[in-house]
């Protein structure tokens, strides 16, 4: 499949997910009540650290599999993929013995409102598992990631979503809520990984995973990759995933709840342009591995710029409508959200586009210094929530995602991968980010006029408001892209000699055969 394709299905994967939760966060928050809803979140967010066992390897079975089964070296991707399976049967019992002791030391961790102590317990006994299950299943999840079949694995994921989409709503109520809750994800989980395994034994017949095939030799290499690999994973929980651990012990859990909307909301919008990332890691390490840097170069360029497009023309819709939607999706009791909202969708106008490039490198093997770079945005992102946390309360918590990342991203990263990528700023500009700002500047006439004539606040007219300014955005986008593309056939067609008679005669004196 190509870029494009797998782009197009990770996109129209992602809308599903992401109606699917538009639906499901009010309806959990209204049915469980504020108060254990934010006690949900915070225990999420405990057990989301769990992701830190996946030690990097999400990324390293991905470019190896694709490595070898572009060569069809089935034998060394078995090897590869068995070792890695070895090492998450490892993280799993990790996983589930965390949890265990975090059950036992619950009653010290702070006032569980909304819940009974052993709730919380079970709680996280469940979340616990539910993450080894995860954690060890993921590896079929990266075979079918690695031979870049993202139909299958995001079609799979629609159907577990669907099952969650049932289960919550017939099976929640406000008794045993978050018991309940945690058993409807472990669920879905198991459901999701018999289907990962299912398909990628299908769609690679020679895929054997066993003891005796865990050879350190045949994959020491992959765990170096992942050792650097597992660092962006640490910075990417430290951004994303500590601001409810900070909120929730600093102000309280229900405190936690505004932040959650607005953050919710930017996940949700985030999502896609991380879908383009995910899908260029195998492309890149195939180019990488052909030596197609040109083609590469290319590739990374307009990735970024789509990103880019994306996330700008996000953040133009949001600032005009971001509260009317907030006031429709949730309710008029949080306007703080709105605000949280721009913060961090305002970051990824910066994130998005170096997170492309981020996950270019990575594709090349060049995961060392991108994740020294990552890690260090992270740790200067807790250290300055946990300081404006005490004198902004939850917008301090935003603005300390966003100031490191204005200044690791741009100061930091920008400058290094195009270092590595052998390509000026002066390009990047002119090929990526220059073609999306005239549909932004058409964007954002377009939303400005539409505030001015005061809408009436229904769903009705929010989606046709939004729908109208997306395609406004794309068919503006598209029709630059296809005017630049022709300009550049025109100039390479102006360019080209007209063959003469004695360019077509081979050196023998014989036209060549067509």
């Amino acid at each position: 499949m190509t870029v494009k394709i797998n782009v197009l299905v990770s996109w129209l994967c992602h809308i599903t997910m992401m109606v699917i939760g538009f639906f499901l966060m009010p309806y959990i928050l209204h049915t469980i009540g504020e108060e254990s809803y934010g006690t949900w979140v915070f225990l999420n967010a405990i057990a989301g650290y769990s992701g830190l066992l996946y030690l990097g390897f999400g990324e390293t079975i991905a470019r190896y599999v694709s490595k070898h089964h572009a060569s069809e070296e089935w034998d060394e991707l078995n090897k590869v993929v068995s070792g890695i399976c070895a090492a998450y049967c490892g993280s799993g019992l990790i996983a589930v013995l965390a949890a265990i002791i975090l059950a036992l030391i619950v009653p010290w961790i702070g006032n569980w409102e909304g819940a009974t102590l052993l709730e919380v317990q079970g709680v996280l006994l469940v979340l616990g598992i539910n993450a080894a299950v995860s954690i060890i299943g993921s590896t079929n999840g990266g075979v079918l990631y690695g031979i870049q079949r993202f139909d299958i694995e995001k079609a799979i994921l629609i159907v577990g979503l669907l099952v969650k989409l049932v289960l919550t709503v017939f099976c929640l109520t406000n008794r045993y809520s978050l018991i309940t809750l945690a058993l409807i994800f472990a669920t879905h989980t198991f459901l999701e990984q018999l289907l990962f395994y299912v398909f990628a034994h299908r769609l690679v017949p020679t895929l054997r995973i066993s003891w005796r095939l865990v050879k350190w030799s045949a994959i020491k290499d992959s765990y170096g990759f992942a050792m650097f690999s597992s660092m962006g994973l640490v910075a990417a929980k430290l951004i994303y995933d500590t601001d409810y651990i900070v909120i929730g012990l600093s102000l309280g859990h229900v405190a936690v709840v505004p932040y959650a909307i607005g953050s919710r909301l930017s996940e949700m919008i985030r999502r896609p342009i991380i879908q383009v990332g995910d899908v260029f890691l195998p492309r890149a390490s195939q180019l990488h591995t052909q030596s197609s840097h040109d083609i590469l170069r290319s590739l990374s360029a307009r990735g970024m710029g789509v990103a880019f497009l994306l996330s700008a023309g996000l953040f133009i819709g949001g600032s005009y409508f971001g509260q009317l939607l907030i006031r429709l999706w949730m309710g008029p009791d949080y306007p703080e959200s709105h605000l949280i909202f721009l913060i961090l969708i305002g970051s990824q106008i910066v994130a998005a586009p170096i997170g492309i490039m981020h996950m270019v490198l990575v594709g090349t093997g060049d995961v060392r210094v991108p994740s020294f770079i990552r890690l260090s945005q992270a740790v200067m992102n807790f250290c300055l929530s946990l300081i404006l946390v005490r004198f902004f309360g939850i917008i301090g918590v935003a603005v300390g995602t966003l100031v490191p990342i204005l200044i690791m991203d741009l100061g930091v990263l920008l400058p290094y991968g195009l270092r590595r990528l052998d390509m000026s700023l002066g390009q990047l500009l002119k090929s990526g980010i220059a073609p999306h700002c005239v549909p932004l500047i058409i964007l954002w006439g377009y939303s400005h006029g539409v505030s001015l004539l005061s809408p009436p606040e229904t769903w009705l007219v929010f989606f046709m408001v939004t729908i109208c300014g997306g395609a406004l955005l794309l068919s503006s986008a598209g029709a630059i892209w296809y005017l630049n593309e022709r300009r550049g056939t025109s100039k390479t067609i102006a360019n080209d000699p007209v063959p003469s008679v004695e360019s077509e005669m081979t050196p023998c004196g014989t036209t060549q055969a067509p």
